[in-house]
């Protein structure tokens, strides 16, 4: 049994809520807005990889060791994926490609003010 205050513990299922704070973390993923984007990403993929870890008490996702979590901008376009041991390409599960035009997007990250400028 999970010890008490882990989520799931009570083995009823009932695990909260969980999130990331993208704005605080964007500046320290690079030096590009492209960098930052991806290593946000990769952040609240590890994130809630974590949570639904502890949640369900396997690794997320895998069978014997929680995979990497990754994340890049090529192409203008967001990838993110979980790399692990096993798996011809490294990738053992991908998200849908996301186009950077697609997502609300503010460039120019303002580090004196702490806010998307």
């Amino acid at each position: 049994m999970a010890p008490a205050g882990r989520p799931g513990a009570a083995g009823d299922r009932q695990v909260g809520t969980a999130g990331t704070y993208v704005r605080d973390n964007f500046a320290v993923h690079g030096e590009t807005d492209e960098e930052r984007a991806g290593g946000v990403t990769a952040q609240a993929l590890d994130e809630l990889q974590d949570y639904i870890s502890e949640a369900t008490h396997d690794p997320c996702p895998g069978q014997r060791a929680q995979p990497q979590a990754r994340a890049q901008v090529r192409g203008g376009v967001l990838f993110a994926w979980c790399e692990g041991p096993g798996s011809p390409s490294g990738a053992v599960l991908e998200m849908e490609p996301v186009p950077l035009a697609d997502l609300q997007w503010h460039s120019g990250y303002d580090q004196d003010s702490e806010s998307l400028g």
